[in-house]
């Protein structure tokens, strides 16, 4: 179990559920992706179990719970997901509107690429420089 709290992306993931309801400051660069990379292996992971028991069990109530508790994951999975991105805008000095244009299809792609940039070099008005745990 140690060495699983070790592999990076676990890591970065566990912190950033420490700091779910903080969207002030900034996330390091690589701190983001290894989380990003760490939720979407929980939601695969979560999700063939899901499936699993949806396929092995004879009882077709435990189909809805089971569909209800992923449900219920994913929304808790994407309120991590949009802190993070807040403070990883603010770590690239943009302000957090810029989130609203996941809206549009390009926006999306226009945050991707916001996200994907270096760290603003010294503190701006969201923060000190970030130090990264991973």
């Amino acid at each position: 179990m140690e060495k699983l709290l070790e592999f990076k992306p676990f890591k970065a993931l566990l912190k950033m559920v420490g700091e779910v309801m903080d969207f002030k400051g900034r996330t390091a660069s690589g701190e983001y992706w290894w989380a990003i990379l760490g939720i979407a292996i929980v939601f695969v992971a979560i999700r063939l179990v899901a499936i699993l028991l949806i396929l092995v069990s004879p009882l077709k109530f435990l189909d809805n719970l089971i569909s209800w508790a992923y449900s219920l994951v994913i929304l808790a999975g994407s309120f991590l997901s949009l802190s993070m991105t807040v403070r990883r805008l603010h770590d690239v000095n943009k302000p957090w509107p810029w989130i609203l244009a996941c809206l549009t299809g390009i926006g999306t792609a226009v945050v991707i690429y916001f996200c994907a940039q270096p760290s603003h070099p010294e503190a701006n008005e969201y923060g000190p420089v970030p130090t990264s745990i991973v």
